[in-house]
């Protein structure tokens, strides 16, 4: 932690799910000629294979690559890579960073805990693989990491943001953060690409409505379960 107080910041999401890897260098200047990447994604026997000496061919803006490589398995001693490609635009950074600086003025060497949700399209009829952010599990888990964290002095709910000045603030602001809809990438790119280096990062790990499982998320990640016998949240 970087202080001694600490501050709860409620991160609401309810926007559509992010697909969509914004390319902030031409294709051509990826050093990898092949990457395969194998992984289940919960679905046996599915294998993703990209070639990626092939898309010097193609002048689009965009990368789509759908399902999105949501795994660390995916991401080994590539880090610095992903990191460069996740750049967030000048203009992006500077409204961030102004709006980071006026939201917390009077708080800048707090620690910052961050809470994702998301509902909206999640869960039936939709998206019923799609585990939805569930008031019990939320209530439970704060309440779990903020003796976790030991202090706790201030709640900031911040303004509404287009989602990229969404993911920014979250990516900067964030000291750990808790994911409580464990399928949504927007939460788990926010998390990965967390600016703080020691950060915490906990989920929710009931994946009984999930096409995910432990396996896509990083081991040093902090999995939480709400245990409905004990009516309380324990490390899974």
């Amino acid at each position: 932690m970087r202080s001694l107080a600490l501050s709860l910041i409620m991160y609401f999401k309810s926007k559509r799910i992010l697909q969509t890897l914004h390319m902030t260098m031409s294709l051509k200047q990826i050093v990898v000629d092949t990457l395969m990447l194998q992984g289940a994604f919960g679905m046996p026997n599915l294998h993703l294979y990209f070639i990626f000496s092939i898309f010097g061919n193609y002048k689009q803006k965009y990368l789509i690559v759908p399902p999105t490589p949501q795994s660390p398995k995916f991401l080994e001693n590539i880090d610095a890579e992903i990191r460069q490609l996740f750049r967030f635009s000048k203009q992006i950074n500077i409204r961030v960073a102004a709006y980071i600086d006026k939201l917390f003025e009077n708080d800048q060497s707090s620690h910052k805990f961050c809470v994702h949700t998301r509902r909206g399209d999640f869960g039936p009829p939709k998206w019923p693989m799609h585990a939805r952010t569930e008031r019990n599990f939320t209530e439970a888990a704060i309440k779990f990491i903020l003796g976790y964290l030991k202090q706790v002095n201030k709640v900031y709910i911040p303004k509404a943001m287009n989602r990229g000045e969404d993911m920014c603030f979250g990516v900067w602001a964030c000291d750990s953060i808790l994911l409580t809809a464990s399928s949504s990438t927007y939460a788990w790119w926010i998390a990965y690409l967390l600016e703080q280096t020691d950060a915490n990062v906990f989920y929710n790990s009931d994946f009984n409505h999930s096409y995910y499982d432990k396996e896509n998320f990083p081991s040093e990640w902090i999995p939480l379960r709400l245990d409905s016998n004990l009516g309380r949240i324990i490390m899974d």
